[in-house]
């Protein structure tokens, strides 16, 4: 089995914190990630663009009654990435 391996776009906490949240939900919102990250919108939209660029999530837009929604899901390629970072992350801690 190889060695877990830190993921450099995944150390920013916002973009690692999207990336959990995406891994235990299914379809989470662009409103949901802004009011548990606290962030701003351009802020949040950044970091969703670059883990989508990435090809670690998948960026919905569909029409509401009278506004766009946006959600976010994580890909396979994704969660595979997040799961490595995140065992590499607890050996480093020893637990």
């Amino acid at each position: 089995m190889p060695k877990p391996e830190l993921v450099k776009l995944l150390n920013h906490p916002a973009r690692l914190a999207i990336m959990s949240i995406a891994a235990n939900r299914f379809q989470v919102s662009f409103v949901v990630l802004k009011q548990e990250l606290e962030v701003s919108d351009a802020t949040l939209s950044k970091h969703i663009a670059q883990l989508s660029d990435a090809g670690y999530l998948r960026i919905t837009k569909s029409l509401g009654k009278s506004y766009a929604k946006t959600t976010v899901d994580i890909t396979s390629a994704g969660r595979g990435v997040y799961e490595g970072h995140v065992a590499a992350l607890r050996a480093i801690l020893g637990v």
